[in-house]
């Protein structure tokens, strides 16, 4: 996802770009019962399965991808 990234700030913009065009998002977690093994927060199964249930699993594979990559990261929450 980020090689050849020159910035850092370079490697974060590839990030998130990947996963707002990889991962589908469901505003809804009632629509993620269909999925048995659906764990909310679970940055692994999100991954796996290309879907995040809820704004704040988006936002914590973000966090978790910037990490692996050694930039920090922290979700802010409201």
């Amino acid at each position: 996802i980020t090689e050849g990234c020159a910035w850092q700030l370079e490697a974060v913009f590839r990030v998130l770009q990947w996963v707002k065009q990889n991962i589908d998002y469901r505003c809804n977690t009632v629509l993620m019962e269909e999925f048995e093994d659906y764990e909310m927060g679970n940055v692994a199964w999100a991954l796996r399965n290309r879907l995040c249930g809820s704004c704040a699993g988006f936002a914590e594979l973000q966090e978790a991808l910037l990490r692996a990559l050694n930039i920090p990261a922290r979700r802010v929450r409201f």
